[in-house]
């Protein structure tokens, strides 16, 4: 498995743990970042990874929904919450890891980028107790 494969799956299992611990009422209250939910903040993680995944498996789509606000704004923005969305997304994401984890360390996401900037692909949450930090790395 590469590497950042292997510590993007490691990462998501923490923060698997920490919003099973979640009652349906916490789902709602507001986090540091943006004032937004946890809600938000996992519909976003999700809409990211599909993101992700489809700068990978179809490059054309990809390009057209970021340049389509709309097919974007699609993507990035489920509706499901709380246990729902806990369950959609962490079922998808483990099938990204596996997919990542396949791909070599030479091939390319759309616009030349080395998929080894796997961090560039997907906004990277690094989840402590307390106030929550995020990092985003731009290619």
């Amino acid at each position: 498995m590469m590497q950042q494969a292997a510590d993007l799956l490691a990462e998501g299992k923490e923060l698997k743990k920490l919003l099973d611990a979640l009652s349906p009422k916490d789902w709602e209250r507001h986090t540091p970042f943006k004032n937004w939910t946890i809600n938000q903040v996992v519909q976003h993680l999700h809409g990211a990874d599909k993101a992700a995944v489809l700068s990978l498996t179809d490059e054309e789509r990809f390009l057209k929904s970021k340049s389509e606000p709309k097919l974007l704004s699609e993507m990035m923005n489920p509706t499901m919450e709380g246990e729902e969305l806990l369950a959609t997304w962490w079922n998808y994401f483990q099938d990204m890891c596996k997919s990542l984890a396949r791909v070599t360390r030479n091939a390319e996401c759309p616009g030349s980028v080395p998929i080894w900037a796997l961090r560039c692909l997907r906004p990277h949450a690094r989840w402590k107790p307390g106030p929550m930090a995020r990092t985003f790395t731009i290619c």
